[in-house]
């Protein structure tokens, strides 16, 4: 499932969906999810809870905009070193 989901991000910063400046770079997910994202406490031995958590301390704004019948996520990720050395990934 990890390597669709890479495949598909990928795809999307090379083709559509990604916008990139000088400065930045933003990713927008679309769900059909009504409920507003919040990082969540995970329970040490836990599989779930960290996404957030991880997105709010590797971007330098994160936030959802509601529509029905869901929400769009998005993140800001600085073009910085850290973000390059990620892109290698």
């Amino acid at each position: 499932m990890l390597l669709v989901v890479n495949e598909l991000v990928a795809n999307a910063y090379d083709h559509t969906g990604v916008l990139v400046t000088d400065h930045r770079v933003r990713v927008e997910v679309e769900d059909s999810s009504s409920a507003r994202p919040a990082p969540g406490g995970p329970q040490p031995a836990g599989t779930h809870g960290r996404g957030l958590l991880l997105v709010a301390r590797l971007t330098s704004a994160w936030g959802s905009t509601p529509h029905p019948p869901g929400e769009t996520v998005w993140a800001h990720l600085t073009r910085d070193a850290t973000v390059l050395e990620c892109e290698r990934w």
